[in-house]
């Protein structure tokens, strides 16, 4: 019964291989349909983010929290 499993375990992942190639030539070679208008409107989305945005708050450094300390080294003797 191994057997069946060493021989057929290559020839799954070899099949895999050969028709995820083919699949990535496929795509490759297809033109998305809607390319130049979601091009269009990406550029007119970002233009629209000049001026509006939501305000948003600055943080600053705040400082460390005094419940937990650093911790200290072993005194090596």
């Amino acid at each position: 019964m191994s057997w069946l499993l060493v021989a057929l375990v290559p020839a799954l992942l070899m099949l895999v291989a050969v028709g995820l190639g083919r699949l990535e030539n496929w795509l490759a070679t297809e033109r998305p349909a809607g390319a130049r208008d979601t091009f269009n409107g990406l550029q007119r989305r970002l233009a629209s983010l000049d001026g509006d945005r939501l305000p948003t708050r600055v943080y600053s450094q705040h400082a460390t929290n005094p419940g937990f300390h650093t911790p200290r080294h072993a005194n090596r003797v």
